[in-house]
């Protein structure tokens, strides 16, 4: 059996607020036997106990792990903007239709 990997919990991202109370974003994995370990998008490891579900309200304040998380978004915003080029540039050999 594989782990896991976490994404949510209770239902809410999963989030860490630091000592300086930066808010990260977190992805956990849960191990057979063991409890949940997890790291922020900015390769932080979170304490034990210290994961929790991220608040209606809250928002994420680490710029680094903010970087990580618009990634999807900047590239299909981007995909418009590249040029256009053709599915199938032809065949691949010269045809014998003779």
């Amino acid at each position: 059996m594989t782990d896991q990997v976490l994404t949510r919990l209770e239902g809410r991202d999963i989030c860490y607020e630091d000592w300086m109370g930066q808010v990260h974003a977190c992805r956990g994995v849960a191990a057979r036997r063991r409890a949940p370990v997890y790291t922020t998008l900015c390769r932080l490891d979170v304490p034990p106990g210290r994961a929790r579900g991220r608040a209606r309200h809250e928002v994420v304040t680490c710029p680094d792990c903010f970087e990580v998380l618009c990634e999807p978004a900047r590239r299909i915003l981007a995909a418009p903007l590249r040029s256009e080029r053709d599915a199938v540039g032809g065949l691949p050999f010269e045809p014998d239709w003779e």
